[in-house]
């Protein structure tokens, strides 16, 4: 199984906690985390023994299914509905203070932290070729034009992938939408320690692992296999990409490659893949 090192707590000490007062995080980025905030969309299963951060474009829509079978609430027919809070009814931790949303993300208790996922490139033609191409989502489509006119770059109709990929390398962090904004940040690997970062490329087995861990039902882990709201891409896509947009993508999504170990290089076609 696929997990990333030094993820637990370090042996001999606990990190310190930070003061309850200090309920906003920042880096160098200058992408602000509302610690008071970003629990409400995870799922904190299992009378707290798991924790799951999704990652829009990252198998978020088969977990959720899966996890949502797993505590006995309704699946609901609508994908979309699916994964909103007020339809789903699962919980996050937001109903617990700081300092315990700290604990369990820090590592002092015993709950599975998990996330999965994706090569950048593989995630982001699935983000265009789901949103633009597909369904042609229109809040979407506007973020995109909105982005195109502030940066000053023409739009042809329909948008390319090269146009999108040059659009959204160019949005800043709080400008990118979820669906492909870097994982890094959108994963809050700035805030838990994981206890185990899967990957879409090695799916099932990174999920029936999961599932595993979480002691979830036997027939629900011999249905990891069914997949929900696939989407296909194909390596075309970045073939259409001049090489100063891939440089600018690169450069965007540089912490994404470098803290989840992608190469940069194309050198794998992309796939239908969970979505």
């Amino acid at each position: 199984m696929q997990s990333f090192g030094d993820q637990r707590s370090p042996a001999g000490g606990q990190p310190a906690p930070i003061p309850l007062a200090s309920r906003v995080r920042a880096d160098k980025s200058g992408y602000r985390i509302r610690l008071d905030r970003i629990g409400y969309d995870m799922y904190y299963g299992g009378q707290g023994s798991y924790l799951y951060q999704p990652i829009p474009k990252c198998a978020c829509t088969t977990i959720k299914t899966l996890l949502l079978q797993t505590e006995g609430l309704p699946v609901d027919a609508n994908s979309w509905r699916r994964h909103q809070k007020e339809y789903n009814r699962f919980p996050g931790i937001d109903h617990l203070t700081i300092p315990e949303q700290l604990d369990i993300f820090e590592g002092r208790t015993n709950t599975f932290k998990f996330v999965i996922v994706r090569n950048p490139y593989n995630r982001l033609a699935s983000s265009f070729h789901d949103k633009i191409r597909i369904t042609q989502t229109e809040y979407i489509i506007r973020e995109i034009k909105r982005s195109a006119v502030q940066h000053g770059i023409a739009l042809s109709d329909p948008i390319t992938f090269e146009e999108f990929v040059s659009v959204v390398s160019r949005q800043s962090l709080q400008e990118m939408n979820p669906h492909w904004r870097l994982q890094y940040y959108e994963g809050r690997f700035e805030v838990v320690k994981f206890d185990f970062i899967g990957r879409m490329e090695a799916m099932p087995s990174d999920l029936v692992y999961v599932l595993e861990q979480i002691r979830a039902p036997e027939a629900l882990i011999n249905k990891v296999n069914e997949r929900h709201n696939m989407t296909a891409s194909s390596s075309d896509l970045w073939e259409t990409v001049s090489s100063e947009v891939h440089r600018q993508f690169l450069t965007t999504f540089d912490i994404d490659f470098d803290i989840l170990h992608y190469p940069r290089s194309l050198a794998h076609p992309l796939a239908l893949n969970y979505a």
